[in-house]
């Protein structure tokens, strides 16, 4: 299954422009140019100039940036990890993971998965509190100074919420996110 398949919520502008901005230097730091990459995603090559791309991005224009640096860097991880993903891993754990009873159990098999094939990314379900409904999906990837601006593990952590909004057929809410490093 392709990222496109997943149903768009939206198509409202609601990203925010620094995402265009940080995939850009992604695929330049990857030796590719903005005009490349936004050729690739399909995207106004005009995009590229200072003040010409719109203020805020739709869901589906961040996915075709998204896309466009896989294809670009043949890397799901977008040449942002210590080690390249080979293209398709997403869809091999999708069908992997879509196949548990219960969402807790789609979102164990989502970190058993990446943790097993991608050594560079520790994933786990963990508990909160001492109830059975506060559970936190953490993710934290050893990116080696490559990530610098984090857009690959929130993509992953993004990935992974739409996916579990698509498996239960409705958008699934965070109730909080934290992160280790400075807000953009």
């Amino acid at each position: 299954m392709a990222i496109s398949n997943l149903p768009m919520t939206t198509q409202k502008r609601y990203v925010a422009h620094y995402y265009l901005a940080v995939c850009l230097a992604a695929a330049q730091r990857a030796g590719h140019s903005a005009a490349a990459l936004l050729a690739a995603a399909g995207l106004p090559q005009s995009w590229a100039l200072e003040g010409a791309a719109p203020a805020r991005l739709t869901p589906m224009e961040l996915t075709q940036l998204i896309q466009g640096l896989w294809a670009l860097t043949d890397d799901e991880f977008m040449g942002l990890g210590t080690a390249p993903c080979r293209r398709g891993t997403f869809a091999l754990m999708i069908e992997f993971a879509a196949r548990a009873d219960t969402l807790g159990g789609f979102l164990r098999r989502c970190a058993r998965f990446y943790s097993v094939l991608q050594p560079q990314l520790t994933v786990a379900l963990v508990p909160t509190g001492s109830d059975d409904e506060d559970w936190m999906f953490r993710l934290h990837l050893d990116h080696r100074g490559r990530d610098r601006e984090h857009l690959l593990q929130e993509f992953l952590l993004l990935l992974v919420q739409r996916s579990a909004s698509w498996l239960v057929g409705q958008p699934l809410p965070y109730s909080r996110t934290s992160f280790d490093y400075p807000q953009p």
